[in-house]
């Protein structure tokens, strides 16, 4: 695999060259995919530079204060902005930032070497940002019982929960802790952020849903920055299965196809319910540890990794999807013509 004759477009430099995918956006998920098969020549194709002025964003810290640099972050809707920090006595900031929205979460450790947090919206577009004073509250405690319906078949093990923020690459703001014998779990502290819940992947068991108090939450989700009653995670243990077999447009079947089952309806906000396999080399396949509830099934004859994730990606598949109900404790046969890798080539720009 060779990409020959690149050329990066002139730019007029500024402050700062920011990160650019190609074919020239700074935004990640605008960036466009490049197809390149083993022994394929690239040739010709541009990536013009972005560049942006770049500023610094300082708080004014409290009498007393340690900041902690470590636990301190800058970020926007695609997660963590990589900047440079500093931090005295008397201030914490970020340098190098380029214009943008961004949510500024400030850590520090107090005397008895507990945690506090400050949050803080900024705007930055053409200068330095002086945000003030800020005022920093004790993390959140995050406790709760886990409760299953039904028997597990393996037992439930070691298993964990997991809080998941929407800075999905800054491994301090996405903890996990343990259930103990008893079902109890403790976060503590928790950063004010919300936070989706989930639990470790376990043979036949799923989370079917989550109480706040005496209050049902219409997703596994919730927000540490306002007031929180213990939670109640219920478990589900009466997983379906789907079995079959895969063939192309032909008839014949397919060996090493893979099977997504995307959940809709009720569950279409929970993607840990989504499921995925392979058939074998005789075209066969089984998808297990299903939740109860409403699929769509997609095969692919071959699909680039990860592809099948993105609604964006699948949307132009929807209607060679099989639709299938789910019911608790089912065992379901389908059989299912794939999507042919020329169509997934044919829908990539």
């Amino acid at each position: 695999m060779k990409a020959t004759g690149l050329q990066v477009a002139p730019f007029e430099m500024l402050d700062q060259a920011t990160v650019t995918y190609y074919p020239a956006t700074a935004d990640s998920s605008q960036a466009a995919p490049l197809q390149l098969d083993t022994g394929d020549q690239m040739r010709g194709f541009e990536i013009r530079l972005q560049s942006s002025g770049a500023y610094r964003v300082r708080f004014d810290l409290p009498p007393g204060i340690t900041p902690s640099l470590t636990g301190s972050q800058l970020f926007n809707s695609q997660g963590f902005v990589p900047t440079e920090e500093w931090g005295s006595r008397n201030e914490i900031g970020f340098g190098n930032v380029p214009p943008g929205s961004y949510e500024a979460l400030l850590t520090v450790e107090q005397p008895d070497k507990s945690l506090s947090y400050a949050r803080r919206h900024v705007e930055v577009t053409n200068a330095d940002i002086d945000g003030g004073m800020l005022d920093f509250v004790p993390g959140a405690v995050i406790a709760g019982t886990v409760r299953l319906e039904g028997t597990a078949p393996r037992g439930l093990g070691d298993l964990r929960v997991h809080l998941q923020s929407d800075v999905r690459d800054f491994m301090p703001l996405n903890p996990s802790t343990a259930v103990h014998s008893d079902g109890s779990f403790t976060f503590e502290p928790a950063a004010p952020l919300a936070y989706d819940i989930s639990i470790d992947r376990v043979a036949g068991i799923y989370l079917k849903s989550v109480r706040m108090g005496d209050r049902p939450l219409a997703q596994p989700r919730i927000d540490a920055s306002e007031k929180l009653e213990p939670l109640t995670l219920v478990l589900g243990a009466d997983t379906g299965e789907l079995q079959g077999a895969v063939k192309n447009s032909k008839g014949g079947p397919i060996a090493r196809a893979r099977l997504d089952a995307i959940a809709e309806g009720d569950h279409a906000n929970r993607p840990d319910f989504n499921r995925s396999a392979f058939s074998d080399d005789k075209g066969q396949f089984k998808i297990t540890d299903l939740p109860p509830g409403q699929y769509k099934i997609f095969a692919w004859e071959d699909v680039p990794y990860g592809a099948p994730q993105d609604p964006e990606f699948r949307k132009p598949f929807d209607k060679q999807a099989v639709t299938v109900t789910v019911r608790p404790n089912e065992r379901a046969n389908l059989n299912i013509t794939a999507i042919s890798a020329a169509q997934v080539d044919h829908s990539l720009p």
